[in-house]
């Protein structure tokens, strides 16, 4: 029991025990060589001199790992670190480490790790958070704070708002030509004049169907839902803020509704097959809106042991379909009912349409029109219901509207007379950021300059970027309009 308690502290406190020192440790005017570290000596007495043991629990922050190795790198404890507790990022590449069978390589592979950690971690938020916060704060004498990831974040919100108030529209022009029963549509024109030539062309002439192609076509059911891509959908189906969405569902956690939020995988382990297929089996119970028939058993598309490291995709949990989601309040109802019926979508079946794509010469010039018609509404059978019965509006790139080619023609076929119309359009400039589409550009941010082996990528963890806007925000630096 004494052991267990030791442990639990260590776990605790290691984070605590040391931080790079204060600014006000280093002399003005100089360049140091190494960094200042201090401790807090009573919590560094609690462990110091027994042998370091942190065993998993829960996510804590990589710098308790940093922590761990300076402690008994400085106090110079000559005993066996069993285990460092790392976050989920960082265990497959612990895992290929401690793959090496050459032990010098391996242990200048482990200092390695430590060192990008540092680095990366502690030693950016000393050089861009405090350091930088002072700088900036000193210079033009009001309280300016900097982040390692807060301030890349607003710089996106500033290119992105000047691009908007810089944007000048432009004017484009489309002819669009119809026999009554079909309507095709031509390039787009710049020139106005040209647009009107080509319509006045084409008023009451003949027009020619050049081509006519068929395809089926498929798409593949979404994944599950990782912190992100849920905070995403609940801020774009019921305009929840990112933070609001995590509060809610750590509250969820508490009450062993749906399984561990702060994750960043949106997979399953193969050990989770039957009980993943368990649950999609009782959706209906908690989904009213949804029938049986409209359930798929393709359980192996969300199965990847690769993509999941310490915590699977956010789930719905057996006591959820045991105790029901009737009792609870309407904003916690509608996460529950997205996470549920995205674990029907994600193991449902696939979509599949026939897109017919037809080309028409009149003129000289071609038009085109393209139809799509359902064959086989799979996962989507699931996701129209969840929209119809719990979303008010729709999101906007929702709104398409699925058109159909009529039948009855052929290629080589003549139409005549058609009727030709010019209309008039307008480019548009970028949207201004909402928390969806922020969050996207977090997670992707930077991944065109690096490969797809880098460690890590974009901006924060999923369990922080809730946080950074809301920062942002309450410091006056971005406006939330909802």
């Amino acid at each position: 029991m004494k052991q267990e308690r030791t442990k639990q502290k260590i776990q605790s406190l290691s984070r605590y025990i040391i931080e790079k020192a204060e600014c006000d440790s280093y002399r003005a005017g100089t360049r140091s060589k190494q960094w200042h570290i201090e401790a807090d000596q009573k919590l560094l007495d609690a462990v110091g001199g027994r042998s370091v043991l942190l065993r998993q629990a829960g996510e804590l922050e990589k710098r308790a790992c940093i922590s761990g190795k300076i402690i008994v790198k400085w106090k110079a404890v000559r005993t066996e670190i069993e285990k460092i507790t790392v976050s989920s990022d960082a265990i497959p590449l612990l895992c290929q480490v401690e793959q090496i069978e050459d032990p010098r390589e391996r242990q200048l592979s482990q200092m390695e790790l430590t060192e990008s950690w540092k680095s990366r971690v502690a030693q950016a938020d000393w050089l861009i958070g405090m350091n930088g916060t002072r700088a900036y704060t000193t210079c033009y004498f009001k309280r300016l704070v900097v982040g390692r990831v807060q301030t890349p974040t607003l710089a996106m919100l500033a290119e992105r708002q000047d691009k908007i108030e810089h944007f000048q529209k432009e004017a484009f022009y489309k002819v669009a030509l119809t026999d009554g029963r079909l309507t095709v549509v031509s390039e787009n024109i710049a020139n106005e004049e040209a647009a009107d030539l080509l319509a006045s062309l084409c008023m009451d002439s003949e027009a020619v169907i050049t081509q006519i192609k068929r395809e089926q076509k498929k798409a593949f059911p979404p994944k599950l839902y990782d912190l992100t891509s849920l905070q995403r959908e609940a801020n774009r189906y019921f305009g929840y803020t990112a933070k609001k969405t995590l509060d809610m569902l750590q509250e969820l956690y508490e009450e062993k509704l749906v399984t561990y939020p702060r994750t960043d995988s949106q997979f399953v382990t193969e050990d989770m097959g039957d009980t993943v297929e368990e649950l999609v089996g009782k959706m209906p119970v908690l989904l009213p809106f949804l029938d049986y028939g409209q359930l798929g058993h393709n359980i192996t598309r969300v199965i990847n042991n690769a993509k999941v490291s310490d915590h699977h995709a956010i789930l719905p949990t057996k006591e959820a379909v045991e105790k029901g989601i009737s009792d609870l309040t309407a904003d916690k109802k509608n996460l529950m009912m997205l996470v549920c019926q995205q674990l029907v979508q994600a193991t449902g079946e696939e979509y599949q349409y026939e897109q017919t794509d037809i080309m028409v010469k009149c003129q000289g010039h071609d038009f085109t029109a393209r139809g799509k018609v359902p064959v086989q509404m799979g996962f989507k059978a699931a996701g129209n219901a969840f929209k119809n019965q719990c979303v008010k509006a729709k999101p906007e790139e929702e709104t398409e509207k699925e058109t159909s080619i009529p039948y009855g023609y052929e290629e080589g076929m003549t139409l005549s007379p058609v009727k030709a119309e010019k209309t008039v359009h307008f480019t548009s400039p970028p949207k201004p950021f909402n928390e969806d589409t922020l969050l996207a550009a977090m997670e992707t941010a930077g991944n065109k300059d690096f490969d797809s082996e880098t460690e890590k990528k974009g901006l924060g963890t999923p369990a922080t970027r809730a946080g950074i806007i809301e920062k942002l925000v309450s410091s006056g630096y971005a406006v939330s309009r909802r």
